[in-house]
């Protein structure tokens, strides 16, 4: 009986090296698929194709069935790992915005040297509240993660997502009025 993508993750959080083996075989295609969309660079996508499956072997334990199937979890590792990946290489690390590490939880009009280069896009985030600032100016400005927001933030990764989701949105409905390209 060939076992449910459910039993090999759970196989793997025992350890199994087998069942990793087999859900390495299964996912890796599609995984690397989207890699090479996010990413465009084979060689770069091969690299990190290994980071998500060594992410799986190691977090295999973390998988919740119930947030969705095991593609999704596999599938939302791998574009985490890829914008990361886009970041690194377009040198976005070095943010526009710099925040201080002291005062990352501040909102953006308090934040000393928390200044994004155009006024307008400074005027938009000025109009979002405090807690959705702070996550945008974190994930889009200093390129950190939702995994690493959360935790400098001491946040559930869930509410810094919708926090993030929720400013996006209310920042496209500006983009109009203030005359703002998103790219």
């Amino acid at each position: 009986m060939v076992p449910t993508d459910e039993d090999l993750v759970m196989r793997c959080a025992a350890g199994d090296q087998e069942s990793f083996l087999m859900l390495h075989d299964r996912f890796a295609p599609r995984v690397f698929g989207l890699l090479i969309k996010i990413i465009g660079q084979r060689t770069e996508a091969e690299d990190v194709l290994q980071e998500v499956m060594w992410e799986a072997w190691t977090r295999s334990d973390r998988y919740n069935r119930s947030l969705g199937s095991v593609a999704a979890w596999l599938l939302m590792i791998a574009r985490s790992r890829g914008i990361d990946a886009v970041r690194r290489l377009r040198g976005l690390k070095s943010s526009m915005v710099t925040l201080p590490d002291e005062s990352a939880a501040a909102p953006v009009s308090e934040t000393e040297g928390a200044t994004a280069t155009s006024p307008k896009i400074q005027a938009a985030l000025s109009t979002l509240p405090p807690e959705q600032q702070v996550v945008i100016v974190m994930a889009f400005y200093r390129g950190l993660t939702r995994e690493q927001i959360a935790e400098a933030l001491n946040i559930p990764i869930g509410t810094v997502k919708t926090r993030i989701r929720l400013g996006v949105r209310r920042l496209a409905e500006q983009r109009d009025q203030l005359g703002l390209i998103f790219q």
